[in-house]
């Protein structure tokens, strides 16, 4: 008995002393819009339990996947946990635009959003 409850005060410790990662808590997104002139506003708030190293959005219209541009957030709280927000420019109509964002913290740990990025993206048209 006194065995089994030993095991089973190491394993919570372990639990507890193990490094949460990083993590979305959540995303605001443009939706579809008629607005050609912009900017579109992604704001994320974020859970990084050693501090943000970096923040990015990674977008493109279309098709082309392998031509991603790379805008960096803006820390617009007081702290790590946001809101971070980017603004991507305006686009002329019928522009479809996909995106995924990439989350570093200080220790190297990345996490993207949506889950499952770049394979899933994220996305919205100028109608």
């Amino acid at each position: 008995m006194l065995s089994r409850r030993l095991t089973l005060l190491l394993v919570l410790l372990a639990v507890a002393c193990e490094p949460s990662v990083p993590a979305f808590v959540s995303v605001l997104a443009p939706a579809d819009t008629s607005d050609t002139l912009g900017p579109y506003r992604i704001e994320a708030y974020v859970d990084a339990p050693t501090g943000v190293k970096s923040l990015t959005c990674r977008w493109v219209t279309g098709d082309a996947a392998e031509d991603y541009a790379e805008l960096a957030f803006e820390r617009t709280g007081d702290d790590d946990a946001g809101p971070w927000v980017v603004e991507l420019p305006g686009l002329p109509s019928g522009s479809v635009v996909v995106y995924y964002l990439v989350l570093v913290d200080e220790e190297g740990t990345l996490v993207r959003y949506p889950e499952g990025a770049p394979a899933v993206l994220a996305g919205f048209r100028v109608l």
